[in-house]
């Protein structure tokens, strides 16, 4: 004989939570669950939110926290289901949890504890080349890595121009050295990952003497009328030049001092600036149309050469890969070692060429030392004849400086003349 009633197959449960009654076990009924967080620090749990996934219907939700750290949410009866609560910051993540829905009611709770966080040490040591100054000069003055989600580490130089902070690893930091009045340094900011347990940088501050001089591989600038009286004058390896003006001007890092040297011997070439007449990102390359507007634009080749040669490569990569641009790559790969710092060479701005080359500036100074070496004019001579800068006129243009004055050509012209500049360094002044 049939039995009209269904079997009981449910257990009848009081939760010790909310005093509800509930039947575990009988088909369609469900499990009701409660998350609640804490931690030994304040947090705005608000901003969080807890991943609930069921694996037996294959459904996901994301469930927003409470600001005490609650949510709650249910599960039918007999579903397998995981729970992943948030990853908060300077906290171990927690684990994703796995459960079968068969009770009336599940409480969840996590403390969260503080994660054992590796640090890299970052040791920063200065040296200071100047003739009346020495590492004390840096004693006190702060050295700053600054993450790109905007966290700062700091430590101060003590009297031996050492110093050094933690940063917490993954953190992707710059740092930035302390400008001193009549010195510049060598360091160039470029971007770290913490992720070891030290790391060492070196950096040199050198003394920015005004004027043209005559420099050594040592980095020992001579005068022209200290040049004249060396009996070997081919230890001077480089021309340098440097005025009030670009000692004081920004690199384009953050950074001061924009004097620069070049090869007392030829080191140049005909070569066009782009080998396509298109535009190289004008955002980052700004167009610069009149002499009075490249006078006034960033005293800064080597952070445009390598704009150039960043927007190439991003131009190569997005569909054109015939396009080069020869001047600039021609300089960048162009190196020396100069008092012991590995140098890159750089294609000059319009202004910096001007400065050091035409007769408004520079001019008889740099021929002085040129004269005192033996040579009867600048060898290079960018005051004569066509020369390609680092700026850019338009789309299809550059700029080049054309015996002294502002000009412009199509980029793919091939007869300009290219001069890799190199930044200044000056360990001691001879004079």
């Amino acid at each position: 004989m049939a039995n009209d009633k269904p079997t009981k197959i449910a257990t009848r449960i009081k939760s010790a939570t909310t005093g509800e009654e509930f039947y575990i076990g009988t088909t369609g009924l469900i499990e009701h669950v409660s998350v609640k967080l804490t931690a030994p620090t304040t947090v705005d749990w608000t901003q969080y939110e807890v991943l609930v996934q069921n694996i037996s219907k294959a459904t996901s939700e994301y469930i927003t926290l409470s600001a005490l750290g609650e949510c709650h949410f249910e599960i039918p009866m007999g579903d397998i289901y995981e729970v992943t609560l948030p990853t908060v910051e300077d906290y171990t993540e927690p684990q994703v949890i796995t459960y079968m829905a068969t009770i009336a009611a599940r409480n969840i709770t996590h403390e969260y504890s503080h994660q054992a966080i590796n640090l890299e040490t970052v040791i920063i040591i200065a040296h200071v080349y100047a003739s009346s100054q020495d590492v004390s000069v840096l004693e006190g003055l702060l050295v700053y890595a600054t993450t790109t989600d905007g966290y700062t580490y700091s430590g101060a130089f003590d009297s031996h121009g050492r110093t050094q902070f933690t940063v917490p690893y993954g953190k992707t930091y710059y740092v930035t050295l302390p400008e001193v009045v009549g010195l510049v340094h060598d360091h160039v900011q470029e971007h770290h990952v913490a992720g070891i347990t030290s790391r060492e940088i070196i950096v040199h501050y050198s003394q920015q003497p005004l004027g043209a001089f005559g420099i050594t591989d040592e980095g020992v600038a001579y005068t022209a009328e200290k040049i004249a009286e060396l009996e070997n004058k081919d230890i001077i390896k480089y021309v340098g030049y440097n005025d009030p003006v670009l000692s004081v001007s920004e690199r384009g890092d953050g950074t001061r001092g924009c004097g620069f040297m070049w090869k007392v011997q030829k080191e140049v070439a005909g070569l066009s600036w782009a080998n396509q007449n298109i535009e190289f990102d004008h955002n980052r390359l700004p167009y610069v149309t009149s002499e009075a507007a490249a006078m006034n634009a960033p005293y800064s080749g080597r952070y445009y050469t390598d704009i150039i040669l960043e927007i190439l490569e991003e131009k190569q990569l997005a569909g054109n890969p015939q396009l080069t641009a020869p001047a600039a790559e021609f300089c960048k790969n162009k190196s020396i070692t100069c008092a012991g710092i590995d140098l890159n060479g750089f294609l000059g701005n319009f202004n910096e060429m001007k400065r050091a080359f035409t007769g408004n500036y520079g001019k008889s100074a740099v021929d002085a030392i040129y004269v005192a070496l033996g040579k009867t004019n600048q060898n290079p001579n960018p005051a004569s004849g066509d020369w390609w800068t680092s700026n850019q006129y338009s789309d299809t243009n550059a700029v080049n400086m054309t015996y002294g004055g502002f000009d412009y050509r199509y980029k793919t012209t091939s007869y300009n003349s290219v001069l890799p500049l190199y930044d200044l360094i000056i360990r001691e002044v001879v004079s």
